[in-house]
């Protein structure tokens, strides 16, 4: 895992990859989704510098 990160939405498309050494993280969207999967969220924990999270469908 990367240590630098970029956490977002807007585009309302799930995804998380890794581009040039950055994670990418976006939740994706709970009521419009546009990747035809089901609504979707993530929950992430910092704590003590480090992280975890999970996504989670509607």
């Amino acid at each position: 895992m990367s240590n630098s990160r970029a956490i977002f939405g807007h585009t309302h498309i799930k995804e998380n990859k890794v581009i040039g050494g950055v994670e990418i993280i976006n939740p994706g969207s709970l009521s419009l989704p546009r990747d035809g999967i089901k609504g979707s969220y993530v929950v992430m924990d910092i704590e003590n510098g480090k992280y975890t999270y999970s996504y989670h469908d509607n």
